[in-house]
């Protein structure tokens, strides 16, 4: 059982405390949610890599307080309209390829539009 955090000025959750880590850090150094959702997965990638790796997908759902509007990131791999169940299993012996880099995709465009860009220890 996880002991209970409260808080009253951020507040940063995930699988991994390595992660919570560094999205509280990016919080603390000025940085959004976004930001510090961006680091925590880009630290998800690097100590739970088989959930959190190049090969996972990410959707991410936000409330643009501004906009009034709810914006949608999907990082889900696509493929060609003819790319059915059925060609795979002919063509394929039944396997499906993996998208390598739809979750890294996904934290570079949620950064760049929503994010402060705020840095720490001088990197980017």
């Amino acid at each position: 059982m996880r002991p209970v955090v409260r808080g009253r000025i951020h507040a940063a959750a995930s699988m991994k405390p390595e992660a919570s880590r560094a999205a509280e850090r990016i919080l603390q150094a000025g940085g959004n949610a976004f930001d510090a959702a961006v680091a925590g997965q880009a630290v998800l990638g690097i100590v739970d890599a088989a959930s959190n790796g190049v090969g996972s997908d990410a959707v991410i759902l936000v409330w643009d307080a501004k906009a009034k509007q709810v914006v949608s990131i999907n990082a889900e791999g696509t493929a060609p309209r003819l790319a059915t169940i059925e060609w795979y299993q002919k063509n394929l012996g039944g396997k499906l390829p993996a998208e390598r880099h739809a979750a890294c995709r996904a934290r570079c465009r949620a950064s760049s539009t929503r994010g402060t860009r705020c840095s720490i220890g001088g990197a980017r």
